[in-house]
């Protein structure tokens, strides 16, 4: 059965952010930050979880990650349907059969279209950064009309119309260039037990987005080891015991099961 009204109902005092590896999750949880006063109280690499030293709190919220099961945001086809998702794959019921038909777009902006954040008044360099994430502006390049429409269909039912317009008159190595810029790509990790620093520019992002702490109040805080994955990448022959998955192509999945 399924159980979304969480994405609500965020209670910061009880709950915790559980951050991954990039600029989408961090950005997505800053947002969440700004939303609902709630906290980053771990990180998860894709092979260890890490929480808070002090985590008096038992129900995490996933960001950018496809679970099996629990409250997580993400942008992916995944393995396993997970009723607590926030995940519009599957939420609208597509099938891996429909795979050219997913969720062309980032967590972020799929968080920003489900608390009907208003973008309108954004300048386009904050708009570029925000659909350079994951390079969702891909879909609206491609030489194929069908999968151009894909792509507009699903701006137009997330209310990333705004989107539209801002591609139509700019030239796909723009956003290339935003990428190396802020370099987008760029990894979170951990080491020493606290959250360091990587290449991605955050200090710049932070300029163009004075409004959003992308600090999440990060500064300071200490993780411990709280358990270990193993990381698979291929095709699942069975899917017991998987911690988290995605299909990354039609027919190539990456996922994790417990140690």
């Amino acid at each position: 059965m399924e159980n979304r009204k969480w994405h609500k109902e965020i209670n910061g005092e009880e709950q915790k952010l559980i951050l991954t590896d990039d600029i989408d999750s961090l950005l997505s949880c800053a947002i969440l930050n700004q939303l609902f006063n709630i906290q980053v109280g771990g990180f998860f690499s894709w092979e260890t979880l890490y929480l808070t030293k002090e985590h008096a709190w038992l129900d995490p919220i996933y960001i950018d990650c496809d679970l099996s099961k629990g409250k997580c945001f993400g942008n992916h086809f995944t393995v396993i349907e997970n009723p607590e998702a926030m995940n519009m794959n599957t939420i609208r019921k597509i099938k891996r059969n429909g795979y050219c038909r997913k969720y062309p777009f980032s967590t972020t902006l799929l968080i920003l279209s489900l608390y009907n954040i208003d973008l309108s008044n954004m300048t386009d360099e904050q708009l570029k950064i925000l659909i350079a994430i994951d390079s969702a502006y891909q879909g609206f390049y491609t030489k194929n009309e069908y999968f151009k429409s894909i792509w507009i269909n699903w701006a137009k039912s997330m209310k990333l119309d705004i989107f539209i317009d801002l591609l139509e008159r700019t030239n796909k190595s723009e956003f290339q260039d935003i990428n190396v810029k802020y370099n987008l790509k760029a990894k979170l990790r951990i080491r020493d037990d606290k959250l360091i620093g990587t290449s991605l520019k955050v200090r710049e992002i932070q300029k163009i987005f004075p409004d959003i702490n992308l600090s999440v109040n990060l500064k300071g805080l200490e993780f411990e080891e709280e358990f270990k994955t193993i990381p698979y990448e291929g095709y699942p022959d069975q899917k017991e015991n998987i911690f988290q998955g995605a299909w990354t192509k039609k027919n190539y999945a990456k996922w994790s099961v417990l140690a």
